[in-house]
């Protein structure tokens, strides 16, 4: 996977560092080894919740708690994840494939998120946290047995699941992991793009 210094800068200020081997890029593309991050995300500006969903290439199914003044730190986490993979929440004009609508499983069910997946034309699903991967794969396992695996949802659109930045901010070592489900992600869309 290629990144430009925009999605590194992104990286970094999750606490993710990116080390590409150059040895090993000379034959077969760029090989990128995440370390641990280090230290929690820098703010970021708190993003709007969407109630009419933009049509979008992704669409995140996750529970997101801001503090009263509505500028909490799961909310910059999330936001600091998607931009990190090109990815911006919103309706904001733009390539729809670069583009994701949020869900909240709280206020949804399977036909809430089927019809929310017609709406915005979803190719992928990032289902972050145990209840959104219960309403999108009714499933009660734990999240760490179904992340970094494809799945489907019934509608047939892959369905990716990884932490709820809820937990990421509890446990900071978490998010070499959930980088990790990202990127599995970002090539999943790709390999559909290219079929």
């Amino acid at each position: 996977m290629r990144w430009t210094e925009r999605q590194l800068a992104m990286l970094r200020e999750m606490g993710v560092h990116v080390v590409v081997r150059p040895a090993v890029a000379a034959s077969s593309g760029e090989v990128a080894t995440v370390q641990a991050p280090r230290s929690l995300p820098a703010p970021a500006e708190a993003m709007p919740v969407a109630t009419v969903l933009p049509r979008a290439d992704w669409l995140v199914v996750v529970e997101i708690d801001a503090d009263e003044a509505g500028d909490g730190d799961e909310r910059r986490l999330l936001g600091n994840m998607l931009r990190a993979i090109g990815v911006s929440e919103g309706s904001a004009g733009g390539d729809p494939s670069r583009r994701a609508a949020r869900l909240d499983p709280r206020r949804a069910d399977a036909a809430a998120i089927t019809e929310a997946i017609g709406q915005t034309g979803a190719r992928t699903v990032l289902a972050l946290g145990k209840s959104a991967a219960k309403v999108l794969l009714g499933s009660d396992e734990p999240v760490g047995r179904l992340r970094g695996t494809v799945h489907r949802a019934a509608s047939g659109v892959a369905v990716i699941v990884s932490w709820p930045p809820s937990y990421l901010l509890r446990q900071p070592d978490e998010k070499a992991k959930a980088w990790a489900d990202l990127c599995l992600a970002v090539a999943t869309v790709e390999a559909a793009s290219t079929t």
